[in-house]
């Protein structure tokens, strides 16, 4: 039980081992070169994610650049449309009938009878 009991070992953070209590730092002097290796893999991979997270923040904020942009249009063209609605009012305010004039008055009671009905 003394040879494989987790309380009498300790974890290396760098290379998860298992090392007695107290035998950290030889440890390490002895997988000084192990241990550098899987430093600069971490490294390495640290930067490619850099990378990777520097071109998703950039597409994010090129989408919301464009979101904005189209936010901006819908405003302008809600705006428009209101305005033109208003101006619509304002230019047939004046106006409270309407007069039509037809033409061929006599053709159309001869072939349509006043108490005729059209379908």
């Amino acid at each position: 039980h003394k040879v494989t009991c987790d309380r009498r070992f300790e974890v290396c953070s760098i290379c998860q081992a298992k090392v007695s209590l107290g035998g950290m730092d030889r440890h390490r002097t002895e997988a000084a070169l192990e241990h550098s290796q899987i430093l600069e893999k971490k490294v390495s991979e640290m930067e490619a994610n850099q990378i990777d997270v520097a071109g998703r923040l950039a597409r994010v904020e090129l989408n919301m650049r464009f979101l904005a942009r189209g936010s901006q249009l819908v405003n302008v063209a809600r705006a428009q449309q209101k305005h033109l609605q208003i101006s619509k009012k304002q230019r047939f305010a004046h106006l409270d009938t309407a007069v039509w004039t037809l033409g061929n008055v006599r053709t159309l009671l001869e072939k349509y009878p006043a108490d005729s009905f059209v379908k």
